[in-house]
């Protein structure tokens, strides 16, 4: 009997690990996700749709775990600090002149302080996993700021509109790679900042 037992729950316990359960937002594709730190059940995302000309994503919050959801503002992506999602970084990348890097201190309530940062066709910001004060911000080239998003840096530009960093993950031990190129993927390069043991970059041209 005590075999039985232990078969079924060896069994059972797969199947319930892969149960799914839609939170929402209705009606939408999502791009992105990431919960408060310090409140799981505080989420924030990118929905929309990605496919249109211009994008139509937004950035959209939820208090309650999918229970409701607060849409914000118009934004491509967004990282919040490792910390407290008190301050947000998001990125807008429409194709126009607000193309670029927004900050928030007030949980995504308001953004624009200090003044946006432009880069066009922005799509992804990131923080250094290991330290908060380095952050890398992707799309039409790499922006990189060293005092925690106050002021930036262009370290590379793409060589055309079809090359748009859509997606950047820090390797906190080694150097940058990233994705110009023609066609949709990711691959790695040579390092272009140096600075030894928190440089490494993956992103994804899509």
């Amino acid at each position: 009997m005590k075999k039985t037992l232990i078969f079924l729950v060896i069994l059972v316990f797969p199947i319930m690990a892969q149960t799914w359960t839609r939170l929402g937002p209705e009606n939408t594709s999502a791009y992105q996700i990431q919960p408060d730190p310090l409140s799981p059940d505080s989420v924030y995302g990118i929905v929309g749709n990605m496919t249109v000309d211009p994008p139509a994503v937004y950035f959209v919050r939820t208090p309650d775990c999918g229970a409701s959801w607060d849409t914000l503002e118009r934004y491509s992506g967004f990282t919040l600090h490792p910390e407290t999602a008190e301050t947000v970084f998001t990125v807008l990348g429409i194709g126009s002149f607000s193309d670029g890097v927004y900050r928030s201190d007030t949980y995504g309530a308001i953004f624009g302080f200090p003044p946006p940062i432009y880069l066009y066709m922005a799509r992804c910001v990131a923080y250094d996993p290991v330290d908060p004060a380095y952050m890398f911000a992707g799309g039409s080239g790499i922006q990189r700021s060293t005092d925690g998003g106050r002021s930036w840096t262009s370290v590379y530009s793409s060589p055309g509109i079809f090359s748009i960093i859509g997606g950047i993950v820090v390797d906190p031990a080694a150097i940058i790679g990233f994705t110009p190129g023609m066609m949709p993927g990711s691959f790695y390069i040579p390092p272009i900042v140096e600075r030894p043991g928190r440089d490494s970059m993956f992103l994804l041209n899509r």
